[in-house]
């Protein structure tokens, strides 16, 4: 039994460590040249954020790959009449799935803990690498462009030299003030000031006005602005999707308190209403400021209950792909293994996706409890169960 299950144990270790490194390839390619067409990066800060983004593109590749892994190895012993041989030994083919489920539930567990390093390593990795690397990405959108947007920070210039920005112009909101300023100049340098975290703008002959009401002239004019107010947009609270497992609780807990704290608001401004008589109040605009607080607070309940859900469902994904992988390939015996990686991954993607999406959309909006988000998960673990029945008793 225990060389069985080494000899099975090993099959889909080798085949599954091959196909994991060529999907994470292929997968990181694709998010890390996102990253840098999105943010307008260059070679050396794309470089940077390689290993930021490497959990995220393994906890995409490993579900895919263990599914490719157990319909490639059980396809193959099943072609070859190795099943056969089992069974006529009086052996259940369940020792040669063991195996298969054991790692499948190792690798839903590291999924689950990439997401987490995803989310408190990586994303704010990748994050610092964009804030160090802002003056070069400004520099050059402008060369290419011309031109460089972002929702707080227009600039367009004539042309650059060097490090000089010919005839730009800027409209720039003010981070405290939440003004907008346009500035035009004869030219303008960028400074970055990695002690202070700012960037600085030193405009020459600038002209400038606010929409508070001030303008003026001057030979020369320095603006500091904070390049993370531009990257990651205003306000800087996290979201439900920002927290790791562990800080979830912590979160919850908070938007519960707030929830009280407003609903406890609402009911002492519901009572000085009715004893005065002044029901003004109840359509007023601190009635509909504070409705409109609670109901924000209550979208991010449903949010941060979802996610602790959505985690682990997407995690044990790579059990329930090889729950279905291996018995679909043990039963398709005469088939190569990429025609019934195919049965498999198509039900799949037009099942499983489709019933995830929804359940997901559902808890988040808080229609549907937070454990919909297992509905997917459920159905193949009744279709993988059904079909292990199948290749035991037959």
């Amino acid at each position: 039994m225990r060389r069985l299950t080494r000899y099975v144990l090993a099959e889909l270790l080798k085949v599954f460590l091959v196909a994991l490194a060529s999907l994470t390839t292929l997968i990181l390619l694709f998010l890390v040249g996102r990253e840098a067409v999105g943010k307008g990066m260059g070679i050396v800060p794309t470089l940077r954020i390689l290993p930021y983004i490497l959990p995220e593109a393994l906890r995409y590749a490993v579900p895919g790959t263990m599914l490719l892994a157990a319909t490639s190895v059980y396809s193959r012993m099943a072609s070859s009449n190795e099943v056969v041989a089992v069974k006529s030994a009086g052996i259940s083919p369940m020792v040669l799935v063991w195996p298969m489920i054991v790692l499948a539930a190792l690798m839903s567990y590291a999924s689950v803990w990439l997401n987490d390093i995803y989310v408190s390593w990586g994303r704010t990795g990748v994050q610092r690498v964009v804030i160090e690397s802002f003056e070069q990405i400004v520099y050059g959108g402008l060369r290419t462009q011309k031109s460089f947007s972002r929702p707080d920070l227009k600039i367009s210039v004539r042309g650059v030299e060097g490090r000089r920005l010919l005839n730009p112009k800027v409209v720039l909101t003010h981070p405290k003030s939440g003004s907008q300023w346009n500035i035009t100049a004869d030219e303008a340098r960028l400074k970055s000031n990695p002690a202070e975290g700012t960037l600085t703008i030193e405009f020459v002959n600038a002209d400038f006005k606010s929409d508070d009401g001030f303008s003026g002239s001057l030979p020369s004019l320095k603006f500091d602005v904070d390049p993370q107010q531009f990257i990651r947009g205003r306000p800087a609270s996290l979201r439900p999707a920002d927290h790791r497992l562990s800080q979830i609780p912590q979160a919850i807990a908070i938007e519960q308190e707030k929830i009280t704290t407003r609903k406890q608001e609402m009911a002492a401004t519901a009572a000085i209403a009715l004893m005065t008589g002044e029901l003004s109040r109840l359509a007023g605009a601190q009635w509909q400021a504070q409705r409109g607080g609670v109901a924000a607070a209550e979208r991010t309940l449903h949010r941060l209950h979802t996610e602790q859900y959505r985690r682990w469902s997407d995690g044990f994904a790579c059990l329930c792909f090889a729950l279905i992988g291996a018995p679909m390939a043990i039963r398709r015996p005469h088939r190569d293994f990429l025609a019934s990686f195919f049965v498999c991954f198509l039900p799949i993607l037009l099942i499983y996706y489709p019933l995830l999406v929804v359940g997901l959309d559902q808890a988040k909006s808080g229609a549907w409890p937070p454990q919909s988000v297992w509905i997917g998960n459920a159905m193949l673990v009744v279709w993988g169960v059904w079909l292990l029945r199948k290749v035991v008793r037959y």
